[in-house]
Formats: structure tokens, C-alpha cells, sequence
């Protein structure tokens, strides 16, 4: 029983004065980036608005399904610009024409997009492995944050979702972490999990 809005804020630089108003009268920011682009100079001049602001900001990096689409080295331009506090929450089932679904980092399952419909099971075997090294980065990255988290970390060797999620929600709203996602909005794939 919550209600959302939406200001979507035309990218083009001659739309600067709306973007920078836009964020000005939003709570948060989802700056969206081209899985072919990656990082642009209106990226960069979003980002500068939202720490004026203090606004808590999410990359999504949309339309993985083109020709030459890269979701690592997009995650990668945005750490060496915006630093490491930038963290993937999804890694992509496939690139490019071969794009079918994602990998939640957080609830270690996988998204697949099988006609027209999202469907969640467990994590393809060729990326089991890459899967469980990203979670461990995430897990150590939340839990760095907080102490309680750090100690049951500790001791446990790893974090549940239901540990992770707070400590992740809190560092996002004090603009410690600044979460990625994956997707291709044309096909419908990954937009479900950026609004959850």
C-alpha cells in the first residue's frame, strides 16, 4: 500500500536543467546506462546531482541483448569512476542475442526469461562458480558496514538474504553502496527484479 512515482528524466544534455530537477525532487536515483555505451558524460553530470543532493543512486544497465553489450566492463567503468562502494547485485545469463535471464547475488538464484515469462530456479553451471566469488565480495562488502553483520560474518563464514538485505538497504539510503542491475527492457528481462 505504498505509492511510487516515477520522474523519468530525459538523458540527452540539452535536458540537463530537468534532469538536475528531477533529482532534486526525488528520493533516490536509477541513472540507466547502454550495455554498449556504458558510463557518458551525462552519467557522470546525474552523479554529480545526486551527491549534491544526498540522493541514494542505482545504475541499471539496460539493453544487454545488443550487439557488442558487455555488463562487466560497463561495472567495470563505473567503479574506476565512481569507486569501489559501486557493487553488481546481478551478474547476466548470457550477453548480447544470447541474453536470457540474471543471477540474483543477494538470494543466489537465477532469473531466466523463458516465453515471455520470468522464471527463477537455481544458478546454470557455467556460472555456479563466477556466481558464489561475487556473492562472497558482496557479502564481505555489506558486512563491512555494519559490525553485528561483520561478526555473525565472521563466525558464520557467510550471510543468509535475510541478514544481507537490511545492511544492504541501509549502506544504498547512506550512499556507502551503489547497487547494479542488469537488463533489457525491450524483452522484459530483469525489470521485475529492479523494481522489487
Amino acid at each position: 500500500d505504498t505509492r511510487i512515482n516515477f520522474l523519468d528524466a530525459p538523458g540527452y544534455g540539452i535536458f540537463a536543467p530537468e534532469a538536475r530537477a528531477a533529482v532534486y525532487t526525488a528520493d533516490a536515483v536509477i541513472i540507466v546506462l547502454d550495455a554498449v555505451s556504458g558510463v557518458e558524460v551525462q552519467t557522470e553530470r546525474v552523479w554529480k546531482n545526486a551527491a549534491e543532493f544526498g540522493r541514494p543512486v542505482m545504475f541499471v544497465v539496460n539493453r544487454m541483448d545488443r550487439d557488442r553489450a558487455s555488463f562487466d566492463r560497463v561495472v567495470e567503468g563505473l567503479q574506476k569512476k565512481f569507486g569501489r562502494g559501486v557493487i553488481a547485485l546481478q551478474i547476466p545469463v548470457g550477453e548480447e542475442k544470447a541474453f536470457r535471464g540474471t543471477v540474483d547475488l543477494v538470494r543466489m538464484e537465477a532469473h531466466i526469461h523463458e516465453g515471455g515469462k520470468r522464471v527463477d530456479g537455481p544458478i546454470p553451471d557455467e556460472l555456479a562458480e563466477r556466481a558464489k566469488a561475487e556473492h562472497e565480495r558482496l557479502v564481505e562488502t555489506v558486512a563491512e558496514g555494519e559490525d553485528d553483520l561483520m561478526e555473525k560474518f565472521f563466525a558464520q563464514g557467510t550471510l543468509d538474504a535475510v541478514d544481507i538485505v537490511p545492511g544492504l538497504k541501509k549502506e544504498i539510503a547512506a550512499r556507502k553502496l551503489f547497487p547494479v542491475f542488469c537488463a533489457a527492457s525491450s524483452l522484459g528481462i530483469g525489470t521485475l527484479r529492479i523494481l522489487d
